[in-house]
C-alpha cells in the first residue's frame, strides 16, 4: 500500500508501478480506466482570528495573506492554481506541506490560510480555531483507477469489486459494454448507477 498525492498515484498507475489507486481530480491519461466514487467538497480555510476581515467576498484581500500550499502533484494545488488564473491573483506561499493535518495545524496557529477538503476540517478537531470562508465552494471527484490493459487481472478485479460494493455502486456486467466517455480529455471514465442513497459506513 502506497500513500501519495493524486498526481503521483496517477503516474504510478500509468507506468505500471501501482496496480490500482484512489485519486482526486482529473485523470488525463488515456491508458487508465477510472470509476467515479464521490465528490470531495473543497473550501478555503483561514485562522479564526481572521474571520472579521475575510467574511466579505474579496479575492484581493486574500492576496495579502500568507498561504500554505500542498504538493504541486496534489489536485488541491491545481484547484488553487485555477482560482489564481481566473481571479488574476498572485498568492504568496509561506509554507509547502504534503500532509493535511499538518496544514490545518499551521492554519490554526495563524501562520497562513489554505484550500483543503471540508471533511478534513470537520475531522481535524481544530474547528474552533479555523474559519471556512463562506463565499467559495468547489469540489473534485474521488475516483478509483487502474490501467485499462490490466483490467482483467484477478487482483484488480477483486479490488475494484470490493471498492464499488463499499461505495454502493454496480460494476459493469460485461467487458464488451462500451463505458460512457468522460467529457474531459484522456482517461476512460466509467459512470456507474447508484443502488442506494443510504449513508455508507
Amino acid at each position: 500500500l502506497v500513500g501519495g498525492s493524486s498526481g503521483n498515484i496517477i503516474q504510478g498507475m500509468d507506468d505500471g508501478a501501482i496496480a490500482a489507486g484512489f485519486f482526486e481530480g482529473e485523470c488525463t491519461s488515456s491508458r487508465i480506466t477510472f470509476h467515479h466514487l464521490d465528490d470531495i467538497e473543497l473550501c478555503l480555510v483561514a485562522p479564526k482570528s481572521w474571520e472579521a476581515e475575510l467574511t466579505r467576498p474579496d479575492w484581493k484581500e486574500l492576496e495579502k495573506k500568507p498561504w500554505i500550499f500542498v504538493s504541486p502533484m496534489c489536485s488541491y494545488f491545481r484547484t488553487i492554481e485555477n482560482v489564481c488564473r481566473e481571479q488574476g491573483l498572485q498568492l504568496t506561499p509561506r509554507f509547502r506541506v504534503n500532509e493535511d493535518i499538518t496544514v490545518l495545524n499551521l492554519v490554526s496557529e495563524s501562520l497562513g490560510m489554505t484550500l483543503t477538503a471540508r471533511n478534513q476540517v470537520e475531522m481535524s478537531g481544530l474547528g474552533e480555531k479555523l474559519f471556512i470562508l463562506p463565499h467559495y465552494r468547489a469540489s473534485v471527484p474521488l475516483c478509483l483507477g487502474y490501467q485499462t490493459a490490466r483490467a482483467h487481472e484477478p487482483a484488480i478485479v477483486a479490488v475494484r469489486d470490493a471498492v464499488l460494493s463499499v461505495w454502493e455502486k454496480v460494476p459493469e456486467t460485461t467487458v464488451s459494454k462500451a463505458p460512457k466517455k468522460s467529457t474531459k480529455q484522456g482517461g476512460q471514465r466509467v459512470n456507474l448507477p447508484v443502488v442506494s442513497k443510504g449513508r455508507r459506513s
